[in-house]
């Protein structure tokens, strides 16, 4: 591959990497429901949302750059299993993209609905006064955010599959090569 294609797929796989990250609130713990009363003036923080932009950037860059890896490698000759891998990773490189794209939704939207962030206790769980809306947001975010972990982690595991089909598309030859001089 000529250098500036060497350089757009390491990005590609770079941006992947870092949609690996799950959002903020799929990190924190449910409500205790350990029996005892719930006090409203637990000590804890607040967990502000951040603005989508750097994780939708992100996503972005990485499906960029995996649509132009694709066409480079799809102008090769390529045998059936490098064609079957490169196939696959579009699975997953898309519902990696779709998955993360779900989630920066999901975060605007909770972000609108409180804008001031969301009240944890010290322990990483939700405060018992946060909403029980809030409570469905955090499952949506955990099953979501995990989902995305497995597209991501999935997509940048099949790079050694597609390079392991253009190894063998090549045929390099070595004993004649190294003859050669």
């Amino acid at each position: 591959m000529p250098l500036l294609e060497t350089a757009v797929a390491a990005v590609g796989r770079l941006a992947l990497a870092a949609g690996y990250d799950r959002p903020a609130l799929a990190k924190v713990g449910p409500r205790a429901t350990d029996g005892r009363p719930t006090t409203h003036n637990e000590s804890g923080t607040t967990l502000k949302l951040g603005s989508g932009f750097p994780q939708a950037a992100v996503y972005t860059v990485a499906a960029l750059a995996w649509l132009s890896e694709r066409r480079t490698l799809n102008s090769r000759n390529l045998d059936h299993d490098a064609k079957a891998a490169v196939r696959f990773k579009d699975l997953l490189v898309a519902g990696s993209v779709i998955t993360g794209v779900a989630n920066l939704i999901g975060e605007q939207l909770l972000r609108q609905k409180y804008p001031d962030g969301v009240h944890v206790t010290e322990k990483g769980g939700l405060s018992a006064e946060t909403p029980d809306e809030i409570e469905h947001f955090r499952r949506y975010f955990k099953v979501m955010g995990t989902l995305n972990q497995v597209f991501v982690a999935g997509a940048v595991a099949a790079t050694p599959f597609i390079n392991f089909g253009l190894f063998n598309a090549y045929k390099p030859h070595p004993i004649r090569s190294f003859f050669k001089l």
